[in-house]
């Protein structure tokens, strides 16, 4: 469901402990925040140690910057220097400057900008999608190779709303109060996915206020759906 374009070249920048660093905007949605945890997280996973996280840094010629850039935050945005164009909404785009010294994982929106994170996870650090339901193990290493030109874009997709209804639930919901993991992860693999709709059961609770789920999965950044009559409130 989505287009999507790659280059690659033979000079290459190398992530290693130590040389490399994540800069976030100071007002980042809390969604996508969630997700430069999980990349964080991942870098752990790959290199065996987490990238420090900077809101509001600006780059350094001394280290590597992995920028993530929210198009919709500000309009200023735009002006950073070397960004490239992406449109549609969750268009999103990976790529790397000439230098060699920036990488940018840019979004035309929030949820781009998360999917921007996870492509990276995934094409990059080699951490799949469904990696927590899968009893997958990662191959540490002590460098991550990325080609000084690579470009990974993917434009809107066809399917506006991709959803997923967790229906019957008998032996899913007890598994999800054994954790906290349990009971969240399922949300990050949705958006690993470049899913961005879930359909809950129960969205609304008495005294009509958004439920306590509901609230878990808008702090996600996913759109929520119902059936029934929960949607009546």
């Amino acid at each position: 469901v989505y287009g999507s374009t790659c280059a690659e070249a033979n000079a290459v920048t190398t992530l290693r402990n130590g040389n490399y660093r994540i800069i976030t905007q100071t007002d980042e949605h809390p969604a996508v925040m969630r997700a430069v945890n999980a990349l964080a997280a991942d870098f752990q996973k790959v290199l065996g140690e987490s990238p420090e996280v900077i809101p509001g840094g600006s780059e350094d010629e001394g280290m590597i910057s992995i920028m993530i850039v929210n198009e919709s935050l500000s309009p200023g945005i735009k002006r950073m220097r070397g960004l490239k164009s992406i449109e549609g909404f969750e268009s999103h785009r990976v790529y790397t400057d000439r230098s060699g010294k920036t990488i940018y994982l840019h979004g035309k929106d929030m949820r781009g900008t998360i999917y921007a994170i996870y492509s990276f996870c995934e094409e990059i650090l080699g951490v799949p999608a469904m990696w927590y339901f899968t009893f997958w193990e990662p191959t540490v290493t002590d460098s991550i190779p990325i080609p000084d030109n690579y470009d990974y874009y993917r434009t809107s997709p066809q399917v506006r709303y991709r959803a997923w209804f967790p229906n019957d639930t008998d032996m899913f919901t007890p598994w999800k109060r054994i954790s906290r993991d349990n009971n969240e992860k399922y949300l990050e693999m949705m958006l690993r996915l470049k899913l961005n709709t879930i359909e809950l059961g129960q969205s609304v609770s008495y005294p009509y206020v958004m439920s306590d789920m509901a609230l878990l999965v808008s702090s996600y950044g996913l759109i929520i759906t119902s059936h029934h009559h929960t949607a009546l409130n």
